[in-house]
């Protein structure tokens, strides 16, 4: 069997690096450079947990925006394991998680039973990476369970809504700033 390697049009790739937050880019740099999540800690003052997510939030957007590009549908796999898992540990119920990522709650239901065989369709894929992003660092940030009280707090910085309500609707990227700007030592 013959594998054929396709690359992404250098635009997108630019695309994709613009839409990593300055700490993702910062982090991701000094790991390109060669340095290790526990040098890239001591560098900037960060927990290597912290690290870690910023460098896997910034892989996965990197990967998923690339393995789209190229055609690769291992995102939008997913199976009991990781989407239940996601839904678990957003401890939220089928009926709220299939708003969160515009599919039916059997859709979800279906997902989560199927396993590995599951492949939602693409924007379904791009909000279940947009939650694993969110999931990955609220946990490095709160531990789990900090983050599911997270999701269910209402936030000043959100003028007062609640995360999960934030999270459904069209500003979920402020929820990932905000997680952002907390992992960074600025206001919770």
């Amino acid at each position: 069997m013959t594998h054929v390697k396709t690359f992404p049009d250098p635009t997108e790739i630019t695309s994709v690096l613009r839409s990593l937050s300055p700490r993702q880019r910062e982090v991701l740099s000094m790991a390109a450079g060669g340095l290790t999540t526990t040098e890239i800690g001591e560098r900037l003052s960060l927990p290597t947990a912290r690290v870690n997510a910023y460098l896997k939030a910034a892989w996965g957007r990197l990967g998923g925006g690339l393995a789209r590009t190229a055609g690769d549908r291992s995102l939008r796999e997913g199976g009991t394991s990781e989407i239940g898992r996601l839904r678990a540990e957003f401890g939220l119920p089928q009926e709220r998680f299939a708003r969160l990522v515009g599919a039916s709650p059997r859709t979800v239901a279906r997902w989560e039973a199927a396993g590995s065989k599951v492949v939602p369709e693409a924007a379904a894929a791009d909000r279940l990476s947009f939650l694993a992003d969110v999931r990955d660092l609220g946990t490095a940030t709160f531990g789990v369970d900090g983050f599911r009280r997270f999701v269910a707090s209402r936030q000043p910085l959100l003028e007062g809504r609640r995360v999960i309500d934030v999270l459904e609707g069209e500003h979920r990227h402020e929820v990932l700033d905000l997680l952002h700007g907390i992992a960074g030592g600025g206001p919770a």
